[in-house]
């Protein structure tokens, strides 16, 4: 079952317009520690975006990243590879990064809410 991180970029400690290369370690060198664990970005915060309801999103960046399951999602985060990113967020900026879990191919709403009804009457 696919996995996805959520990465909001809420805050922005680093010096952007005074050297606009400070996020070329992250860049060049995060895909390639994902693409080790199977992951691949499906968006990144630079993108535009557009929300079609509520309030503005607390974020200066949105991006998604896209890993074949949970597990490795996870074993990406934590692994040695990982770990100069983290200090690279911690150092530059605040953000969440959140683990979500896809669903099945083929899976319809209706069918999980009747599943959910279902283990609820048992």
């Amino acid at each position: 079952m696919p996995a996805y991180v959520l990465i909001l970029w809420e805050e922005s400690l680093a010096p952007w317009s005074d050297d606009p290369t400070e996020i070329d370690f992250y860049s060049d060198h995060n895909e390639a520690a994902m693409a080790a664990f199977g992951g691949r970005y499906l968006r990144l915060s630079e993108h535009p975006m557009e929300i079609l309801e509520g309030g503005p999103v607390p974020a200066l960046g949105v991006s998604l990243a896209e890993f074949p399951s949970m597990e490795q999602a996870r074993a990406w985060y934590d692994s040695e590879a990982c770990q100069p990113f983290k200090a690279w967020r911690k150092a530059c900026g605040r953000f969440t990064l959140a683990l979500l879990e896809g669903l099945p191919e083929g899976t319809r709403l209706r069918g999980l809410a009747l599943a959910e009804v279902e283990r609820a009457l048992a």
